[in-house]
């Protein structure tokens, strides 16, 4: 019966269609496969690169807090046994610092000496495991998850030693971050669809999560097996289940920081990772399921009708092929003898019947459709296309070519392009590129002048093919054509535009050399010319004083001593106007500095001229920068120099000469003081010449060097600014451009 079965034709169509999608179905199945573990390992790359990003900016941060706690740490109020004056100090820094919710500093015992947040008075912090970090070892670190005693808010502390000579721990600054912000911020960072976020600190205790940051936030993880890896691995990827049964692709990070611990895992769900994969899959299946069902039909139909009718569809085909149908067939059956054989000769003489008829069908319609689409080329180009024979005579005219030229294809036909639009005198040129095109030897593209039927001359852009039969012979040119006179006359104007620009370059330059000689003229008059009259009323006046002075009362010789004041003012002055002259005409020699290096020694100069001043003044480390040398000297003078007179009357004097970065990663140097101070409603006359905020009997000056130090680093291509508060000292900004 099995052999019965497959010697049937419609059962081995069935059986043939079959066998050929059983290779379809490995190559999807193989496909889908492979196509999963590519988006596998592209996921665990990708929550891989996410738990290094997060990892990475939370080592930014700790060193931040890091740095922090140092300078906190040498503040004389940290240090001294004022717990007031400590407390305000805290509290202005933690205004500051909206991410952290309290600063603080602990004694040895845990009894808290100053805190930015009012505290109850019997808190003692002895137990935190921060504070016995820093006790045993004496260095920075950071603790656990925690509620603060103090503010009663989720926090992470981070810790650092107060060290007074002896290598004993005197006392601890803590700084409290507050993990509500800590959150916050996480949530700006944008993850992939699905995927969980989460830092942890050392004991597994969740500190920051997207999402879920309110409901996850001081839990621990309940994934036994995420936080068991984790911990004992440190880094790391997995593939593990949750506790919502969703099945995700771990990668975990340690944050190993300076005395403390956290770790950073990252997953995502495999359902999302390989969505596309199984959705792929999915299709594929289905619509190979729909093809072997329709071939499977489409066999078992087809057989059926060459086992039951093979006689009937013999005898209909002549009839229908009788009455001129010339597509009819007769499907061949498995039967053999004389039926197979008159069958087969049918359907040959009727395909070669209809192979006739179709070829006489398909190359009429072929030169039917072809010569459409020339003549809808040829009227509906925006090109114009110009047919010529052998004579260089018009045979073919679009309507671009007429509006183009303004002749008319009736108008055109027959005539010569010399007698159309080639003026005389680009006609050699014109008969050598015909001559080209002839012998098939160059002349495709050419530019030249031509004529319209008004008279106008133009220039145009040709692209000429010859046409060629079926020999290889040219019997005809055909050319594209396009006005171009516009965009030359456009090339001829920016070529003017560019002649007059350099023309006022030139005379621009010309104009700055002579202010510039002026400038020097100008100099040398206020160095010699304005200084003589100096002299001579300096001189006059010490002779009036000797000579009358027993003469004099108490009023003359008070006025002459203001003549010698006001004499020695205007020398101060000119040398002051000398001095920013030079800086303007200076030529820059740019190299690598060590702008520390160069602060030190302006304050040593400045320790010099006034030893008897104790002045604290803070330097940060290696900042460089590339300047020139003698013009960044003469700016830090200025800005140290002036931080070092408005000083002068602060009980405790302090300057800062540090280093920032803008939004844009451009470097921005400060130099910072407690001083004076000045009205930013005032701000705006700080950099003018001769422009005072204070007065002269208070804090002696001359009111140049702020407007000599705007002019050298805008030299550099910089850009310096102010911010102060009277009182309360200022703060002077400036960047020196990009490096060189």
């Amino acid at each position: 019966m099995f052999k019965q079965l497959f010697t049937s034709l419609r059962a081995r169509l069935m059986l043939i269609v079959m066998l050929a999608v059983l290779p379809a179905l490995a190559i999807i199945l193989y496909g889908s496969a492979r196509e999963a573990r590519r988006e596998t390992e592209q996921a665990r790359a990708a929550v891989g690169r996410l738990t290094r990003d997060t990892a990475a900016e939370l080592e930014r941060f700790v060193e931040g807090a890091r740095q922090v706690l140092i300078l906190l740490a040498k503040l004389r109020e940290v240090r001294g046994n004022n717990s007031e004056l400590c407390n305000r100090v805290l509290a202005e820094l933690c205004a500051e610092f909206p991410q952290y919710l309290n600063f603080g500093v602990v004694q040895t015992n845990g009894e808290l000496f100053a805190s930015a947040r009012p505290a109850p008075a019997d808190v003692n912090l002895r137990d935190r495991v921060w504070l016995l970090w820093v006790l045993r070892t004496g260095k920075f670190g950071f603790g656990h998850y925690q509620v603060g005693r103090i503010t009663g808010q989720p926090s992470l502390n981070f810790v650092y030693p107060v060290l007074t000579g002896a290598p004993e721990v005197s006392r601890v600054v803590f700084a409290a971050l507050d993990l509500n912000w800590f959150n916050q911020e996480l949530q700006q960072r944008q993850l992939p669809e699905d995927t969980v976020l989460t830092v942890f600190d050392a004991e597994g205790t969740v500190l920051a999560r997207k999402p879920g940051a309110a409901e996850w936030l001081g839990k621990r993880e309940r994934n036994a097996a995420l936080i068991e890896k984790m911990l004992a691995e440190g880094n790391g990827t997995a593939e593990l289940s949750g506790v919502d049964g969703v099945r995700r692709l771990y990668a975990f990070t340690k944050v190993h920081e300076r005395g403390g611990t956290m770790y950073v895992a990252a997953g995502m769900p495999v359902r999302a990772a390989l969505g596309t994969v199984f959705q792929h899959r999915r299709n594929s299946l289905v619509l190979l399921a729909v093809v072997a069902v329709a071939a499977l039909a489409t066999a078992w139909y087809v057989g059926g009708a060459f086992v039951v009718k093979p006689v009937r569809a013999l005898r209909d085909a002549v009839r229908q092929l009788e009455a001129g149908d010339l597509s009819v067939r007769v499907q061949p059956t498995a039967a053999t003898g004389e039926l197979a054989e008159l069958t087969e000769a049918f359907n040959q003489m009727a395909q070669a019947l209809e192979e006739r008829m179709s070829e006489r069908i398909r190359a009429a319609d072929a030169l039917r459709q072809s010569a459409q689409r020339l003549s809808l080329h040829f009227y509906q180009t925006p090109l114009g296309v110009i047919e010529w024979d052998l004579e260089f005579r018009v045979t073919r005219w679009n309507p671009a070519a007429e509006r183009i030229f303004g002749f008319t294809e009736e108008e055109a036909r027959g005539r010569t392009a010399a007698e159309l639009i080639v003026p005389a005198a680009v006609r050699p040129h014109v008969d050598r590129v015909w001559r080209a095109l002839l012998e098939r030897k160059g002349g495709t593209r050419s530019t030249n002048e031509n004529v319209t039927k008004d008279g106008r001359t133009i220039v145009c852009e040709w692209y000429n093919t010859p046409l060629v039969d079926a020999t290889g012979q040219v019997i005809g040119v055909t050319s594209q054509v396009e006005d171009i006179t516009k965009e030359r006359q456009a090339a001829e104007e920016i070529r003017q535009l560019n002649a007059a620009l350099e023309q006022r370059v030139r005379e621009r330059t010309a104009e700055l050399e002579a202010a510039n000689k002026e400038l020097e003229a100008f100099s040398y008059s206020v160095s010699h010319d304005l200084r003589a009259p100096l002299r001579a009323i300096d001189a006059f006046s010490h002779a009036l004083l000797e000579d009358c002075g027993a003469q004099l009362n108490e009023t003359g010789h008070a006025h002459l001593q203001r003549v010698f004041a006001a004499t020695q003012r205007m020398a101060r002055l000119i040398d002051a106007l000398l001095k920013l002259s030079r800086v303007a005409r200076a030529e820059l020699n740019k190299e690598d500095l060590n702008l520390s290096e160069l602060a030190r020694r302006v304050v040593d100069e400045l320790r010099q001229a006034q030893p008897d001043r104790s002045v604290e003044v803070v330097i940060a480390p290696e900042m460089r920068a590339r300047a020139d040398a003698a013009l960044l000297t003469v700016v830090l003078e200025n800005l140290l120099g002036n931080a070092w007179k408005f000083t002068g009357k602060t009980a405790a004097p302090r300057i800062e000469f540090g280093q920032t970065t803008a939004a844009d990663g451009t470097a921005v140097y400060f130099v910072r003081d407690n001083g004076a101070g000045f009205d930013m409603a005032q701000v705006g006359k700080l950099f003018g010449a001769f422009q005072r905020l204070h007065n002269a009997s208070e804090f002696p000056g001359e009111g140049i060097g702020l407007a000599t130090v705007q002019r050298i680093i805008q030299r550099h291509r910089g850009r310096v600014w102010a911010e102060g508060s009277p009182g309360q000292g200022a703060t002077f900004y400036f960047t020196l451009g990009a490096r060189d």
